[in-house]
């Protein structure tokens, strides 16, 4: 099967060299306009022009810009190869062509957190989404969490205390990307005097986005560039735009008491951020579907929808009894997941993002299970925790059906889990 889809895939890539006759060059503006083959994504050209590309392990993003109606001269080119600025730095190892077996996974951090000063111990770790097969991608005595995949799934970016720690400074972290085996860790942000944490890899596979100094910033994926893209502080809940030219998160007002309000920063224009709605209340947790909509967590505890420029906001729960947090969107954007916080403790559930009936998906009658993050494969994963400083990452199908739990070899505070994409 393995050479069959290598197949389809350098058809796919290669074909004649010639677009279809008669036919212009179309953009794209979704990754699931590119489907001429499995795990297509729609890349920037150097332009600001979007087309087609799909996985080619060749390229040192990952990705390669199909020669099928693309413009702009780029196709058959691999993507971040076209701007020296944007390229990703090179993996100390080699990741075997065509291994899909490290490539569906989930990443997690286990271990204590310890508190502000970075005198915490956790690892990053992988594992199977059946909670097998687990990989110690940060290996080091350090502090190391907030894992974030790579769209290709072949590396992971994750915040270390690991240089804080040869220099007496606990608390300076780091970003520091490392193959999905745990070779090869590159210190992207090596010659900062600040801290780094909380990186978030863009879908395009170019950028990170990570916190410094409690303010938004951005660097290209190789670490070069860095730059602060809002002088707003407090962020939380960062995430990109599907075309990676945006980011959304939490931004905490300071008006004798702390609101959280959800912004959105176009990356590189300047421009303050914009609110997303005009509401006083407090807002969180956003997260951005395929299609270019936002899901959060409204001042008055529902989940509602919106575009990204806070129109056509859609109230998805209608639940005022419940606390509902923490969306994210599964079944391509028909199905939102998030966290119910009713009777004392909090459950998994899911609605479709038109609104309706919703459906728990979890029933842990007195711990409290938190949303992670959604795979468009139809799975969800979630932090279950009995107590404050004890959790299992949790995975379920968007159906409620086939829970498991896990925690890392000898491990008993797993947390913060994210999918990798899945060829």
């Amino acid at each position: 099967m393995r050479h069959v889809f290598r197949a389809l895939l350098a058809v796919a890539l290669a074909g004649s060299g010639v677009a279809c006759p008669n036919r212009a060059n179309v953009q794209c503006e979704t990754d699931p306009n590119c489907d001429l083959t499995t795990g297509g994504v729609c890349a920037a050209a150097s332009t600001g022009n979007h087309w087609c590309a799909y996985p080619d392990p060749a390229c040192s993003g990952g990705y390669r810009f199909s020669n099928q109606d693309v413009g702009d001269g780029v196709g058959g080119s691999c993507v971040g190869q076209l701007d020296a600025g944007i390229v990703d730095a090179h993996p100390d190892a080699t990741i075997v062509d065509g291994d899909t077996t490290l490539r569906c996974r989930v990443a997690f951090q286990d271990g204590p957190a310890g508190n502000f000063l970075g005198q915490g111990t956790r690892e990053v770790w992988t594992a199977h989404v059946d909670g097998t097969g687990f990989v110690n991608v940060s290996n080091d005595p350090g502090d190391d969490f907030g894992a974030s995949w790579a769209p290709n799934g072949l590396r992971i970016a994750f915040a270390s205390n690991r240089r804080g720690l040869a220099t007496n400074h606990n608390d300076l972290y780091d970003i520091f990307v490392v193959n999905v085996d745990g070779t090869g860790p590159i210190n992207l942000t090596a010659t900062s005097s600040f801290s780094s944490t909380y990186p978030v890899w863009s879908p395009d596979g170019t950028r990170i986005a990570f916190v410094r100094s409690s303010r938004p910033w951005v660097m290209n994926a190789d670490g070069s560039g860095a730059a602060q893209v809002a002088a707003l502080t407090f962020v939380d809940f960062m995430e990109w735009s599907p075309q990676s030219n945006q980011i959304v998160f939490d931004h905490f007002e300071m008006g004798g008491i702390v609101v959280p309000k959800i912004v959105v920063a176009t990356v590189g224009d300047g421009a303050m951020p914009v609110k997303l709605t005009s509401s006083n209340g407090p807002e969180r947790s956003a997260s951005w579907n395929p299609s270019a909509r936002i899901a959060f967590t409204s001042s008055t505890g529902d989940i509602v929808t919106a575009n990204a420029d806070g129109s056509s906001p859609v109230n998805v729960t209608m639940n005022t009894a419940d606390q509902n947090n923490d969306p994210r969107w599964l079944d391509a954007g028909n199905t939102i997941a998030f966290e119910k916080r009713g009777t004392g403790h909090a459950e998994i559930w899911s609605i479709s993002s038109s609104g309706g009936t919703a459906k728990q998906l979890t029933h842990n009658n007195v711990s409290n299970d938190v949303l992670q993050d959604a795979s468009p494969h139809g799975l969800v994963v979630y932090n279950h925790s009995p107590a404050v400083d004890a959790s299992q990452v949790g995975i379920v199908d968007s159906n409620g059906a086939n829970a498991v739990l896990f925690n890392a070899p000898s491990g008993t505070n797993g947390r913060a889990a994210r999918f990798s994409s899945c060829p």
